[in-house]
């Protein structure tokens, strides 16, 4: 038979195994809650990281839309200054090429000027007579709707104190 002492020793041995096991089956089981734990919290941290990624995803796309529009507006805006400024543009070349004339644009009305003063004076100095045949044609070509009668070139001798234009041909800038 076996000794008694080995039975207690083993009986020792067994026990000290049994609370080893015990042990290191608490050591197990509260890892295993740890890492739940950690696990749980891990996963909490990854939703709000995934909501806080969410949100500025959408407010960057709410900044992307508002530039897009922004964008949008200041093309149109320049279009329309572009248009604006090409309308200048043509102004400033009809301007440049009147004022080019200018100078032309004054000598003939100087001379315009000038032949109306020799028909006024001519008209002054001429003859009055009272019948409507004796006419006096201004521009000196008998354009019959360019003549003075007596009474017209009368009226300018008594200085009526109205310019009367001759009736006739008009020139216009």
């Amino acid at each position: 038979m076996i000794p008694r002492t080995s039975i207690e020793e083993a009986n020792k041995h067994l026990n000290l195994l049994h609370s080893r096991v015990a042990d290191l089956e608490k050591t197990v089981k509260e890892q295993h809650e740890a890492l739940i734990a950690k696990d749980e919290f891990l996963q909490n941290k990854v939703s709000e990281l995934s909501a806080a990624k969410d949100e500025e995803i959408v407010g960057l796309q709410q900044k992307l839309d508002e530039s897009e529009r922004t964008v949008t507006v200041l093309k149109k805006q320049m279009e329309e200054k572009d248009q604006e400024l090409a309308k200048l543009h043509y102004k400033f070349n009809n301007l440049k090429t009147l004022l080019a004339h200018k100078t032309n644009v004054r000598h003939l009305l100087k001379a315009m000027e000038e032949a109306e003063a020799k028909v006024m004076g001519m008209l002054l100095d001429a003859p009055l007579h009272g019948s409507p045949s004796d006419t006096v044609t201004p521009n000196g070509f008998g354009e019959p709707h360019a003549e003075y009668t007596d009474n017209d070139i009368k009226s300018r001798r008594r200085g009526s104190g109205k310019s009367q234009k001759p009736p006739g041909k008009e020139f216009y800038l």
